[in-house]
């Protein structure tokens, strides 16, 4: 196994950390991880009758220890709010998500899980684990943590980059909900 090794920080002005090589290395292997992800929970999602899309939205939902608005669902899943909505409406009609009048905004509305749409929730993780362990089944604890931290890093540094006001400027897109 390849193991990236984090790259000393230079200043932004001296150019890129790494040569095209390496960087078209990151960019392929990054497609593949994105690829095999996508492979996989579309699998997951049909197992259960449902889309991979409906899997996002019930996971940050299950994350959230409270009821939240749709904004910042989109804002979760970096995608416009009228994405989003259409993705809450199909789960709303089967009975998995819930909108209710915001107690603080009642102009606004909330989403929540359901007793059904934690169900679903769990029965996707769970399956979603098993499998990671099979997959991981012969890495070491070391390993593991080191490709968390990696991953984690990779995520940190792309939604850093997009979050600049030069990136917003270009592609018209901000952060704000």
């Amino acid at each position: 196994m390849t193991t990236l090794t984090p790259v000393e920080p230079r200043s932004r002005k001296s150019g890129p950390h790494a040569d095209a090589a390496t960087v078209d290395g990151l960019l392929g292997a990054l497609e593949e991880l994105g690829r095999a992800q996508r492979e996989s929970a579309t699998a997951t999602a049909r197992g259960l009758g449902c889309t991979r899309s409906s899997l996002a939205v019930l996971r940050i939902l299950e994350k959230n220890e409270v009821p939240i608005q749709i904004g910042d669902l989109a804002h979760a899943m970096r995608i416009d709010v009228s994405v989003a909505s259409r993705q809450v409406g199909a789960l709303v009609r089967e009975g998995h998500v819930v909108r209710e009048v915001d107690e603080d905004d009642r102009r606004a509305r909330t989403l929540a899980l359901t007793d059904s749409g934690r169900t679903l929730a769990a029965e996707a993780f769970g399956a979603w684990r098993e499998q990671a362990r099979g997959v991981f089944g012969d890495w070491s604890p070391d390993e593991l943590q080191d490709a968390v931290l990696q991953l984690r890093k990779i995520a940190d540094s792309v939604v850093r980059h997009h979050d600049t006001p030069d990136h917003r400027a270009t592609t018209g897109k901000s952060r704000t909900v």
